[in-house]
């Protein structure tokens, strides 16, 4: 214990002084007869100048400072103004006064003045060991936050006159040092009692005077620097930095280890080391490095960082020196562990509750503020002595090695209890590295590990070791720590007056312990009585080390002039370097300095799991480092000689010259190419051409591919106005046009003949049946309607000309005409039909005028104009692209249902559903039943694809199994297979085979060539669910008032609900009306109504703060505006929240999905289209497995209230939503229910009740079956073909799909498949298993991979977009990057005051807590605010303008608010002579800059009081 707390020597003579002034007060006491408060208060107040006190006194009060760029290693001048403050080797300061037994030095003692009860008594009542290891929290944790306390404080022992160590115990009275405070150990002591040991060494803590040298209470001294700059490796003196030092590069002082890496520095004192001969212990900035190996492995990490650092920067700034480049990696060194505890440690720790209330959420982008120079950031002897000790009851007993995520062996704590010498190993230091974030930390708690209790520094001769507990709670005694009873009481707690009154934060079984051993409430010391408070929720701590260790890292944070995210002259980092260093995580830091760890969790102070928290490879981008860069600076200046600058400048005219000339050859070939390209890719789409060019996605070549020769025929049908061609091929060509274009007409007006008969005999289907709900899911718009006649009459002109090709009239082989379909399929989309039959282009309620609006900041609500280069990119009512060319069994519209071993049909889709996707359910461990709802919520803002429709909106009747052929061939019916489990395979009131039915989805091409689905919804993530995708949807939905949407006005005083939709035939409600909102299906169940109701009202909400703030503003703007923020919204959540817990890290950062933490996105790419993929439709169905068959309603306490809301009972009727909170509970409901885990598996509501009436046995559809049956009607490729485009290895047989699916899977897919060529993408996408740390597999990874790469590189409108034209604001985009889920369901229900977090995350008391919704951060509209000026304290600005609103911070003023910045003052005497005294002195800018200039200037009071200050 002697060598952790070794006194140094300036410690040990400034101790000598606070000694004299110690003895001076007690006799001062005793003669006066002062009470303790005289004593604290007023002593301290008396003049000792002219005393020796003031005379020898080595603590003076010192002039302001001048600033340096980097910190002094002592922590002299921080402060500028208060030069010492945080200095190493001074007192430290106080929360309350000291309670010593007399009032002066004294340890405490009972109000009575009685012994308090053994510390040792203590620590084996209440801190006896027992194994509770945390849930969640990991080892690391536990050694950071020891690696972080020494960095903060080192209390010394008083030594002997030659600064040797003192002994305490088994001493004869007359030899008993006054400074000796040995711990009394009972009799019976289970642990010391057999080995005659009745005292335990304790020395009183070395002593520093106050400033000034002044009488008062007795203080101890702080070793190393107050702030948190890995002063625990460079040392807290220039002294002690210069011995760590190589002097060369900027360097480290290191060992080389085995294979030549750096091992930690050796020791040449020796004295305290349990050394052998072949190994020394360790030295770095701080003396405790070796007292075990976890501490000594963190020491050596950071070593190692400072040295890849320095090596990095020398690379980049060849010019800098050694000390430039020491001293800035030492200063980024400071910045990433001050970053690492703020945004890792601090908020496990304390949780996000105590991080709120005292300001310790770091800066989200931009600088920090609040800088104050008037708060002293020294440690409170209550936090270094007693509250940071808390990782003492974290410690595990052992250490566990890893490699490669296996454990290997681990070893007692003890063993390495000064001997870390493992580190000297192979591989080892990975190893402990690796155990570090594998095993799980203690739980905090009374209970401390028997390694910290019973054998803390062991001798292993004797066997004799110290109790770290009895120690603590020693110290705190000796420090006149007061008893936890005044401390809760500063905390806010109520003060204790009786031990049942703990119970508020004590659990009973403490409260009892506490009470066997302490006679009264106030004798309880604070290290026991903090250690025995229940958690805060999300935190470690209780309230009360919660209240002292948030307050004490608010003042580091705010009385740090180099806090690493100031923007203080002159030793802030750059904008661009700031941006860089919030990079920084432990993990990185770990993965850049191990020997070879190659994985490892984005968060090692919490567990590794499967989901948001899985193992990350080291290499590449997964876990984010910081580009150094960003340090990069410009060489000195040299001077250049005369002759050779002249030399230089003719070269360069002669090189301009011959560039000039290359960038006109350039620049011709170029406009060259860009002709080329507008023709192939139709750049004059939109402007009154009937012809939409339809591109394919094709993310790599596929073998076999060739771009087809046309014949003069050929040629002629794609050009027939080319004068080079002969009348009489022109003619063949205009009559073959004609006449594959009568036959489509005449095919389709029999089509139509014939739904009108179905209609006059009322064949169709009943709208309200389950046929009808089904309906209602895929209803077409009238748009959709228009658009299929035309797509219908191109599919049937196409079928002659496949017919036409297979007779041999478009085969001409020696011109090289198609030879295949698929060539003919490539050739048919690039003949100009606009001739021939009138191609729809522009509809009622659209959007198409042209040029488009390119300062315009708001979209369109079709999507027109996104893309100014091709504004129908992404806009609704658009044929969808591919990933793959389609497998259409006739290559051009006939759904796939051929084997492709040519021996029969494929499988029934019944049949794959009932042998793969029956019911089993799998509760998610960690998923709320809200990603599923979120995620179809999703998939309606980007896809609807609408289904084809009988006569008069009438609804075909598809349930016969022949219905292809006697109903209507858009009819593409499931058959039932023998033995199905449920369905009978004969219809009994019919006789006839029964079927599940299915309509095709309507095709949406405008191009002669295969058939192609459409999208009726704009393809953006733009919230067209809430705001609809054509112009006169969006105004059905607005109230034209204050930028309102119309709403339904709720029966019970609640908000508003959804408006309700008359014309809604499908609707199953008892009312008779239906909801609806931006997208028709909002009512198809109660959830997915529950989250279109919360975004109509979020939009209302906005709007009306808008309209507060901008009350000019008309209901235009108001509306767009709003629309503009929850469209943002919107794609924060969906990018933010959700996709990283379907795709996993791996494929967010493979995909580019991550979102910036600041700044704006510039990879927005104008050439890229976003319309949605074909296959996005089937892989998005994924959600279909995390289905339960029933909602739970939850009450204001989370408790399950009522019946569950069945989904079979409630598809498009949404009555029970009129009930009195039922939002509410539903919301609860779905944040608190886990969702199905996503396996092949699929509630059986869904697979064989779906849409089911009640009351006709067997009237549900199977939505896997349908899902099967859709991919198949939408010549969707085999899922094989898919694996490879993904870059997955192409299955020859089912074992070569062994990697991606469990056997039990593949033998479940060979007895249904005949070929794993057959193989549905449906099907073989859902059984795969999940990608690393998400929940779909890689095949329908990659699908939604690209869609949603697409989705944010191709939308000029994306809410990180750079363009100044469009973009938000860097403030306002600020707030939009804090917004929630949690935060969105809190602000639009009608009474929810608590969510946790995470809204997709289960709840959990420790790492999803749920808070208070006022604690959840939200979007400031402030931001939005139109201002004609700015008001800057008393200074106004006028829109445009900067002024100075204090000497040396200047503000612009724009019109979303003002943007101040600091000044760097090159001259503070000419400040002196253009500003007065006292405006330079209440600048905490200027202060910082020139306090030193101005000594002379008397002092003047801060107007910003320290309300969170304490005594000084």
């Amino acid at each position: 214990m002697a060598a952790s707390h070794k006194t140094k020597v300036v410690a040990k003579n400034i101790s000598r002084i606070a000694l004299i002034s110690e003895e001076a007060t007690k006799y001062t006491a005793q003669q006066f007869r002062l009470d303790k408060d005289q004593v604290t208060y007023g002593l301290p107040t008396a003049d000792v100048r002219g005393t020796v006190l003031g005379d020898q006194c080595p603590v003076e009060v010192d002039f302001p400072c001048q600033p340096r760029k980097y910190r002094a290693f002592n922590g002299y001048c921080n402060n500028v103004q208060n030069p010492k403050w945080g200095n190493a080797i001074t007192r430290y300061l106080r929360f309350l006064p000291a309670n010593y037994g007399d009032g002066v030095s004294i340890p405490r003692q009972k109000n009575d003045g009685q012994y308090l009860p053994s510390a040792r008594v203590v620590s084996l009542t209440i801190h006896r060991d027992h194994d509770t290891p945390h849930k969640y929290m990991t080892a690391i944790a536990a050694v950071y936050g020891q690696f972080l306390a020494h960095d903060l404080a080192h209390t010394p022992q008083m030594a002997g006159y030659m600064g040797q160590r003192l002994r305490c115990c088994g001493v004869n009275l007359s030899d008993f040092h006054p400074e000796c405070y040995p711990i009394r150990v009972p009799e019976d002591d289970p642990v010391y009692g057999p080995l005659n040991q009745q005292c335990q060494e304790y020395v009183r803590s070395g002593t520093a005077p106050r400033t000034g040298c002044t009488l008062g209470p007795r203080e101890q001294v702080n070793q190393v620097t107050s702030f948190i700059d890995a002063s625990a490796v460079y040392g807290s003196s220039k002294e002690e930095a210069d011995e760590l030092r190589a002097f060369s590069g900027g360097l480290l002082k290191v060992q080389r280890g085995p294979a030549s890496t750096q091992i930690l520095v050796d020791d040449s004192n020796q004295i305290d080391c349990k050394a052998t001969g072949r190994f020394k212990c360790f030295k770095t900035g701080d003396v405790r490095v070796n007292e075990h190996i976890g501490l000594a492995a963190m020491h050596q990490l950071f070593v190692r960082e400072h040295n890849r650092i320095a090596s990095l920067l020398a690379e980049i700034n060849t010019h800098w020196t050694d000390e430039q480049v020491f001293q800035e990696a030492r200063r980024i060194v400071g910045a990433q562990m001050q970053h690492i505890t703020y945004n890792e440690f601090l908020p496990s720790i304390l949780g996000q509750g105590i991080v709120e209330k005292y300001g310790l959420t770091l800066q989200a982008s931009g600088f920090f503020s609040g800088y104050d120079i008037n708060i002293n950031a020294g440690i409170a002897n209550s936090v270094a002595s007693i509250a940071l000790k808390f990782v003492a009851s974290m410690m595990p007993n052992s250490v566990d090695y890893y490699d490669d995520g296996q454990k290997v062996g681990d070893r007692p704590i003890t063993d390495t209890f000064y001997a870390p010498f493992d580190l000297y190993e192979r591989n080892k230091f990975d190893q402990v590295l690796e155990g570090l974030v594998n095993a799980h930390s203690q739980n905090e708690d009374p209970a401390i590990s028997e390694s910290m209790t019973n054998k803390m520094f062991e001798d292993p001769k004797t066997g004799v070791g110290l109790d770290l507990a009895a120690q603590i709670i020693q110290q705190g005694r000796d420090h006149g720590i007061d008893g936890y009873n005044k401390w809760r009481h500063f905390c806010g707690l109520p003060k204790a007056s009786r031990f049942e009154d703990l119970s508020d934060v004590v659990s009973p079984d403490n409260v009892r312990k506490l009470k066997s051993i302490y006679k009264d409430v106030d004798d309880i010391d604070l290290f026991t009585g903090g250690l025995a408070e229940k958690p805060n929720r999300g935190a470690l701590v209780g309230p009360t080390f919660g209240c002292l260790i948030g307050r004490q890292f608010h003042y580091l944070r705010r009385g740090d002039r180099y806090w690493y995210e100031n923007d203080i002259p002159p030793s802030s980092f750059t904008k661009e370097q700031l941006y860089e260093l919030r990079k920084t995580s432990l993990a990185r830091v770990i993965c850049d300095n191990s020997d070879d760890l190659q994985y490892i969790q984005p968060q090692v102070m919490l567990e590794g799991d499967s989901f948001l928290n899985a193992r990350m490879a080291c290499q590449g981008q997964n876990i984010k480092s910081v580009n150094l860069k960003k340090w990069k600076t410009a060489s000195p200046n040299f001077i250049i000689p005369d002759k050779m600058l002249q030399e230089s400048i003719e070269r360069a005219k002669r090189d301009i010259g011959n560039m000039r000339d290359s960038e006109w050859n350039l620049w011709e070939a170029l406009r060259d190419q860009n002709t080329d390209r507008k023709t192939v890719s139709g750049g004059d789409e939109g402007v009154g051409k009937s012809r939409q060019t339809r591109q394919v996605h094709r993310p790599r070549h596929v073998q076999g591919e060739r771009r087809p020769v046309t014949s003069d025929l050929m040629h002629a049908l794609m050009d027939r106005r080319d004068l080079t061609l002969s009348p009489r091929v022109v003619k063949e060509a205009e009559d073959l046009l004609h006449d594959c274009f009568s036959v489509g007409m005449r095919a389709w007006t029999f089509m139509r003949a014939h739904e009108k008969e179905l209609w006059e005999k009322q064949l169709t289907a009943d709208p309200k049946s389950p046929l009808g709900s089904a309906y209602a899911f895929g209803k077409p718009k009238q748009q959709a309607i228009m658009i299929s006649n035309s797509s219908f009459i191109l599919q049937f002109a196409s079928a002659r000309f496949v017919n036409n090709f297979f007779d041999g009239q478009l085969k001409d082989i020696e011109s090289g005409s198609p030879n295949n379909v698929v060539d003919l399929m490539e050739v048919l989309p690039n003949i100009d039909v606009s001739d021939i039959m009138d191609i729809p282009n522009v509809f009622k309620c659209d959007d198409q005028t042209l040029p488009c609006d390119h300062t315009s900041r708001f979209r369109t609500a079709t999507g027109w104009c996104n893309n100014l280069n091709f504004p129908s990119f992404g806009k609704s009512f658009r044929a969808n692209t591919r990933l793959l060319r389609p497998a259409y069994d006739d290559g051009l519209s006939k759904p796939r249902q051929n084997s492709l071993t040519g021996r029969g049909l494929l499988p029934s889709p019944r049949l794959i559903s009932t042998n793969m996707h029956n019911d089993v359910s799998a509760p998610h461990v960690r998923y709320t039943l809200m990603v599923m709802q979120w995620g179809q919520f999703i998939d309606h803002d980007i896809i609807f694809t609408p289904v084809n429709k009988g006569f008069q909106d009438s609804i075909l009747d598809c349930r016969r199994c022949d219905s292809p052929q006697t109903v209507h061939p858009e009819c593409f019916p499931i058959t039932i297979p023998t033995n199905d489990p449920f369905f009978p395979p004969v219809n009994i009131s019919s006789g006839q085979p029964f079927c599940i039915p299915l309509t095709r989805s309507m095709p949406g091409q405008l191009t002669l060539g295969y058939r192609e689905q459409m999208n009726q919804v704009t393809a953006f993530v733009d919230a067209s669910h809430t705001y609809g995708s054509d112009k006169c949807e969006q105004r059905s939905l607005r109230t034209f008032k204050d930028g309102q949407l119309k709403g339904t006005t709720n029966p019970f005083r609640g908000k508003q609900l959804l408006p309700l939709d008359a014309e809604n035939h499908e609707c199953q409600s008892e009312r008779g009306q239906c909801f609806t909102g931006g997208d028709t299906r909002a009512s198809e169940q109660p959830g997915l109504a529950v989250l279109h109701t919360l975004l109509m009202r979020e939009h209302n909400r906005a709007t009306l703060e808008l309209k507060r703030l901008n009350p000019h503003w008309t209901d235009e703007q108001l509306f767009q505006n709003g629309r503009r923020i929850v469209t943002a919204v919107n794609q924060h959540i969906t990018y933010h929240e959700w996709l990283p817990r379907v795709l996993g890290w791996n494929a967010i950062n493979l995909y580019g999905l991550n979102l910036l933490r600041e700044g704006y996105y510039q990879d927005y790419d104008p050439y890229c289209n976003p319309t949605v993929l074909n296959e996005c439709g089937i892989a998005f169905r994924f959600g279909h497995s995390l289905l339960k068959p029933s909602l739970e309603r939850m009450d204001s306490v989370f408790a399950k209230r009522g019946q569950p809301v069945k989904l079979s009972e409630h598809f498009f009727n949404p009555d029970l939503l009129y009930e009195a909170g039922m939002i509410d509970e539903i919301v609860r409901g779905l944040t608190t229910v886990s969702m199905e885990t996503l396996d092949q598996f699929l509630t059986d509501e869904v697979t064989n009740h779906l849409f089911e009436d009640k009351k006709k046995p067997f009237s549900g559809l199977d939505l896997a079956a349908l899902n099967i049956q859709r991919g198949r009607d939408h010549g969707l490729q085999p899922y094989n073909e898919y694996r490879a485009l993904c870059n997955l290895t192409r299955a020859r047989n089912f074992n070569d799909l062994h990697r991606e699916i469990t056997r039990p899977v593949i033998e479940r897919l060979e007895r249904t498949y005949a070929h794993v060529d057959d193989i549905d993408l449906f099907t073989g996408g859902l059984v795969e298993t999940p990608l690393h740390g998400g929940l779909v597999g890689p095949t329908f990874g990659c699908v939604l991979g690209i869609q949603f790469r697409n989705l944010r590189r191709c939308d000029r409108f994306w809410y990180e977009n750079s363009d100044p034209l469009v973009r938000f604001t860097d403030p306002q985009l600020t707030e939009i990057r804090k917004m929630t889920l949690a935060k969105l369901l809190c602000d639009n229900c009608d009474s929810l005051d608590a969510a946790q977090m995470s809204s997709f995350d289960l709840p959990d008391p420790f790492l999803n807590p749920r808070m208070a919704c006022r604690d959840l951060p939200g979007v400031n509209l402030e931001l939005w605010k139109e201002r004609v000026s700015c008001g800057v304290g008393p200074t106004n600005i006028n829109i445009g303008g900067a002024e100075r609103i204090s000497p040396c911070v200047m503000c612009t003023c724009t019109k979303e608010g003002p943007v101040c910045q600091s000044l760097k003052i090159d001259n503070c005497f000419h400040l002196a002579q253009s500003y007065s005294r006292e405006s330079i002195l209440n600048d905490h800018v200027c202060k910082v800059q020139c306090a030193f200039a101005f000594r002379a200037f008397p002092q003047v009071a801060a107007h910003d009081s320290n309300q969170l200050g304490f005594n000084s």
